[in-house]
């Protein structure tokens, strides 16, 4: 068997992921099943770079134990020139090695885009917003600009093409050099067995209520007493103490019957059984992998045009997206209304497009898709 080439993967911080509460938003989730996927390859030996992580932490994960792992001193985000020449020193032992920052920026290798895209968030602020920062905006794109140099060597990975779009238009990247790969999803072992139903209860996963639509969707309840008064809200909100507005705006609108808080939720998998649709209705999403783990389990996902998800979302087939920069509240209101308004037989319908669409998306295949531009590899066998 040949020897496995070698892979350098630069994470901000392990140590943060591998908590107990780590794994919890979409970057995390792709940090953590991206390096699972590559660990369990034949054909890579995957060298893990990021702060020091205590033995614990790393002895509670034995998914880790094929990687390479190797520590740099100091912040990636905030103590750049300290760490960068860490790093570079690490990757000329392994010449020929790629070497991919996740979720970060860096003025050499390949970068993996994600959750700290600023540039993307950005560009989808209200533009009251945007007025108010323009003078902080311009100093990040340039600062980006920089960073974003390149050359023919470079690829420039995003989680949905409207975010390649962007990078390629802001930053003047060659398209060729700039590739879209979906998010994977794990599938539970099985799909729970229901009965042909009307749907009722909305879900939502919300950190926080600006950026994530929390207010929004709150608002589009309310909108819709009338026409369903039997409507439930079930929101996973673990700082729901902290979100004054929220609560202000439950009480104002009359919609504490209507609304379960949760708090945090290590396993996902009771909220998606208890819930008819999954609701993202952000205002910038790189890609939002809660829609897309909420299909795995049989839950079709209504999500907003400005999040990456929404390319895997065929309207009225496996979900519903409404636009998120026109009359937001009125068009969420109005695509809830029609995805309420589901025959039982219909529902079902949508439910098995959602389990079919995450079916084709997997950890693996990302891995694959980002192994597949920078090696000359063939796909493993043990991935036949």
């Amino acid at each position: 068997m040949p020897k496995p080439h070698p892979f350098i993967l630069v994470i901000h911080s392990l140590s943060a992921l591998l908590e107990p509460r780590g794994i919890k938003g979409g970057a995390n989730h792709l940090h953590w099943y991206l390096i699972q996927a590559l660990c369990a390859r034949d054909d890579v030996q995957l060298h893990l770079l990021s702060p020091p992580c205590a033995p614990a932490l790393l002895a509670a994960h034995p998914a880790l134990a094929k990687a390479v792992l190797s520590s740099f001193n100091g912040c990636l985000h905030t103590q750049s020139q300290q760490v960068l020449p860490q790093i570079k020193a690490y990757a000329a032992q392994y010449p020929g090695a790629p070497l991919l920052f996740s979720d970060a920026l860096a003025p050499f290798g390949h970068l993996l885009l994600q959750s700290h895209s600023r540039y993307h968030r950005r560009q989808q602020e209200p533009m009251v917003l945007r007025c108010l920062s323009q003078y902080r905006l311009r100093n990040v794109l340039q600062r980006e600009a920089a960073t974003f140099a390149t050359t023919h060597q470079r690829f420039f990975f995003t989680v949905s093409a409207h975010m390649k779009r962007g990078y390629e238009n802001q930053f003047s990247l060659p398209s060729q050099q700039v590739k879209a790969l979906y998010p994977g999803v794990n599938l539970p072992p099985t799909l729970p067995q229901q009965a042909p139903k009307a749907p009722n209860v909305l879900g939502i996963v919300n950190s926080r209520s600006l950026n994530k639509g929390g207010w929004l969707l709150l608002l589009a309840l309310w909108c819709l007493k009338r026409q369903h008064p039997q409507a439930m809200l079930y929101m996973v909100h673990p700082k729901w103490s902290q979100d004054a507005l929220s609560r202000a705006l439950v009480g104002v609108l009359g919609l504490k019957r209507r609304v379960k808080v949760l708090p945090f939720q290590k396993d996902m998998t009771a909220f998606y059984e208890a819930i008819d649709y999954l609701v993202l209705p952000s205002l910038h999403e790189a890609f939002g992998l809660v829609g897309l783990e909420a299909m795995a389990h049989g839950v079709p996902a209504v999500v907003s045009s400005t999040a990456g998800v929404a390319e895997v979302v065929t309207h009225g087939e496996n979900g519903f997206v409404f636009h998120r920069l026109q009359q937001p509240v009125k068009a969420l209101a109005n695509t809830l209304h029609t995805a309420l308004t589901q025959s039982p037989g219909a529902y079902a319908a949508l439910q098995q497009g959602a389990v079919a669409t995450a079916q084709r998306h997997s950890w693996q295949g990302f891995a694959q898709g980002l192994l597949s531009q920078l090696l000359p590899l063939k796909e493993s066998s043990s991935h036949a």
